[in-house]
């Protein structure tokens, strides 16, 4: 079982050196290739990957011509040779293990399309690193798992409610297999790949079959600072607009009572204890991927979430400000 790993990347050649060198420390004999593909207006990152001499590493001058995010998406499907897929954003890194882990994952559940893993944040500005567990708390009462199990597995269900509360594999730990990229294409149109395809990905692989998650963080994920963020709030709950609409189409085409239950129980769990990691995800979802309005009518709980939310901000704002002194 081999996978062919892509690292897109657009002038940050010390950021990609560093997700390279994560790559080579995975199993050898797990890895079918390594492909950079650069859309840089210079030539460090070319210098860079020129610089690890190694065999299975490879470099692709990408130069895209618009802003066709699902026209590049297929272009680097197109690049893998490998029976799985994996893409690592330029500024995320892996752990040794994840590779040989995730294909171990498939291996012991073939029906899934994917397999993701938790993970590590780190934030530039602040120079630390903090387990990502909040997410994956709320997964596992959602499908009823122990944190002690490596692995969980999600199914439709579990999937369509997680991801109408943002819960949902990051892109960079996601390791796919080829089956379930090459069908994709018949599913995506070209506005569904501007944002948020993180979430647009695991839904997809609801339809498919299934989404196996290793439970040990295996990956460290670069958390952008909000000041450096060309997206935010508003803007980005607009940009993930067409993705939320085509979820709540897939709940209502699905068993949607089951799935709106699970939505409102994890809902009143946050609203028993704003202190929790399900809260803090939840809040934080309000903030970013807002619940669709035809979901909304239907989980009463988020609305009251959501006013406790505003009501506890202005107090957090003022105390973040004179914390970090912004």
């Amino acid at each position: 079982m081999q996978a062919t790993v892509l690292i897109p990347t657009r002038n940050r050649p010390q950021m990609l050196q560093r997700a390279i060198a994560s790559v080579l420390t995975q199993e050898v004999s797990a890895i079918a290739e390594i492909i950079v593909s650069d859309n840089s207006t210079d030539d460090d990152s070319q210098a860079v990957v020129a610089g690890f001499r190694h065999p299975k590493l490879r470099y692709e001058r990408y130069r895209l011509q618009s802003n066709d995010s699902l026209q590049r998406m297929r272009d680097f499907y197109k690049l893998a040779t490998g029976e799985f897929c994996a893409i690592l954003h330029d500024d995320d890194w892996w752990h040794p293990g994840l590779l040989v882990e995730s294909l171990r994952s498939l291996q012991l559940h073939p029906e899934a399309s994917l397999c993701g893993s938790s993970y590590l944040s780190w934030q530039e500005s602040r120079g630390n690193t903090r387990a990502e567990t909040a997410s994956t708390c709320l997964l596992l009462e959602m499908v009823g798992g122990k944190a002690t199990e490596p692995r969980v597995v999600m199914r439709r269900d579990d999937i369509l409610a997680g991801c109408a509360m943002a819960c949902f594999v990051h892109y960079s730990t996601m390791v796919m297999r080829r089956s379930y990229t090459e069908q994709l294409h018949q599913i995506l149109k070209p506005e569904l790949f501007i944002f948020d395809t993180d979430r647009l990905h695991s839904m997809l692989a609801a339809e498919l079959g299934s989404v196996v998650f290793n439970t040990t963080p295996l990956a460290t994920i670069h958390q952008h600072d909000q000041q450096d963020s060309a997206i935010r709030g508003k803007q980005a709950a607009q940009l993930a607009k067409p993705v939320s609409a085509l979820l709540a189409q897939r709940i209502a085409q699905a068993d949607s009572s089951a799935i709106i239950s699970t939505i409102r129980r994890m809902h009143r769990l946050a609203l028993a204890d704003s202190m929790s990691p399900i809260a803090r995800v939840l809040h934080g979802a309000q903030r970013w991927l807002p619940l669709h309005p035809d979901l909304e009518r239907q989980v009463p709980e988020y609305a009251q979430l959501l006013a406790r939310q505003t009501r506890r901000t202005p107090l957090l704002s003022r105390i973040r400000r004179l914390l970090f002194k912004r």
